[in-house]
């Protein structure tokens, strides 16, 4: 048995919106149910995703593309990501959703 108070996911600081918590307590009790909290929690209602990370998420997916750039303009990124939450969090229980930068 896990001990499901000491587990949090706490997801990246760049990533903190007023649409979800930074902090997301485990509340199972089996590894299985460990690996299900990781995956459906682990991107927030808005993931970043990457070429790494494409396999994350599930269909229907809905991504916006746009200049996704954590490193040189978290701000803009972020003012982006939030439109995009605002939807996600109305409709999250309908699709999956995620942001993700243009390839040129």
């Amino acid at each position: 048995m896990l001990h499901s108070e000491k587990i949090v996911l706490i997801r990246a600081p760049h990533l903190a919106n007023k649409f979800e918590e930074s902090n997301v307590k485990f509340e199972g009790s089996s590894e299985s149910d460990l690996s299900a909290f990781i995956k459906e929690n682990f991107h927030g209602l808005v993931g970043h995703r990457t070429q790494d990370s494409v396999r994350d998420f599930k269909n229907p997916l809905i991504v916006a593309y746009y200049s996704v750039d954590y490193v040189k303009n978290a701000k803009g990124t972020n003012y982006w990501r939030n439109r995009v939450l605002k939807v996600a969090k109305e409709f999250s229980n309908k699709a999956t959703f995620a942001v993700s930068a243009i390839f040129v």
